[in-house]
C-alpha cells in the first residue's frame, strides 16, 4: 500500500505537473505564433488606414467607358466620406459601328456623341478591415450628385474631295466616313440631371501607402430631357448601368 501511495505521489507531484504545463504552453504559444505569422505580416502603420485617400479610376459600364478621381476624408476608423468626379461616354443600345470608306469607323443614324460629367458626394463604410498586408479590405459605398449630359453633334463626311460634313439625313445616301472629332464643337448642348448609385470595393494592395482596388456597382443617371443620341431609335432620359472599375492611388497619413 505504501508503495502504491509513493508511486501516486510521484506521478501527481504538483511541481512536476506545473513543469509539464509550462513546457506544453510554451510549445503551443510558439506553434500559434508561427501560424499567425504565416498568414501575413501584420500592419504596423495603422495611421495609413485611418487617414485620407486620393485615387483615380478607369471604368467600364453597360453604357460605355469612363475615368474618375476621388478624394476620401476620414470620418472615423471605419468610415470615410468623399467627393468624386466622373467622366464617361454614353452609348445607345442601337449603335452599330460599320467600316467607313475614309477615317475611323462610323455609326449609321447617329445624331450626337454623348458624354456625361458627374460631381458626386458619397460615403464609404469598411465592413472587413485589412489586418494583414496580403489580405483584402471590403468596403460598401453609396453616392449621389449632379450630372451634366453633353451632346456633341455627330457629323458625316458626304464629300471627300471638298471636305463637306453634314448631320445625319436619311435622304442622303453618300456617307463616306465620320467627320473629325472637333467638328460640331460650337453646337454642343448641355443637359443637367441627377445621379445615384452603390458599389462594393475590394482593396488588395500589399503596400501600406498605396491603394489598389476593384469596385463593382450599379448607377442610374436621370436627365431633364431625353438625350438625342440616335436619329430614329428610341432615345431615353434615364440611363441605368452596371459597372466595374479599377481604382488606384495613395493613402494619406494624418
Amino acid at each position: 500500500m505504501k508503495q502504491v501511495l509513493s508511486k501516486l505521489s510521484q506521478e501527481y507531484n504538483p511541481s512536476r505537473i506545473i513543469r509539464h504545463a509550462l513546457v506544453h504552453g510554451i510549445f503551443l504559444l510558439c506553434f500559434f505564433s508561427n501560424h499567425v505569422h504565416g498568414q501575413g505580416d501584420i500592419q504596423d502603420d495603422v495611421r495609413v488606414f485611418y487617414g485620407n485617400e486620393f485615387t483615380v479610376s478607369i471604368a467600364a459600364n453597360t453604357n460605355g467607358f469612363g475615368i474618375g478621381s476621388r478624394y476620401a476624408i476620414r470620418k472615423d476608423a471605419r468610415t470615410k466620406y468623399f467627393y468624386e468626379f466622373q467622366a464617361s461616354n454614353i452609348r445607345h443600345s442601337k449603335e452599330i459601328g460599320i467600316i467607313a470608306d475614309v477615317g475611323a469607323r462610323l455609326v449609321y443614324g447617329k445624331n450626337n456623341s454623348t458624354y456625361s460629367m458627374a460631381f458626386l458626394y458619397g460615403n464609404q463604410s469598411e465592413k472587413f478591415s485589412k489586418l494583414d498586408k496580403g489580405s483584402v479590405a471590403i468596403r460598401y459605398i453609396t453616392f449621389f450628385g449632379a450630372v451634366l449630359g453633353i451632346e456633341k453633334p455627330y457629323y458625316y463626311v458626304v464629300d471627300v474631295n471638298n471636305r463637306v460634313y453634314e448631320r445625319f439625313d436619311a435622304s442622303t445616301t453618300s456617307k463616306y466616313g465620320r467627320a473629325p472629332f472637333f467638328v460640331g464643337f460650337g453646337e454642343i448642348s448641355l443637359v443637367p440631371g441627377l445621379t445615384t448609385g452603390t458599389s462594393v470595393n475590394f482593396e488588395f494592395s500589399n503596400k501600406n501607402k498605396m491603394i489598389q482596388a476593384l469596385e463593382f456597382g450599379a448607377q442610374v443617371q436621370v436627365y431633364l430631357r431625353k438625350l438625342e443620341i440616335m436619329y430614329e431609335a428610341q432615345n431615353n432620359f434615364i440611363f441605368p448601368s452596371f459597372f466595374v472599375l479599377y481604382r488606384f492611388g495613395k493613402a494619406l497619413t494624418l
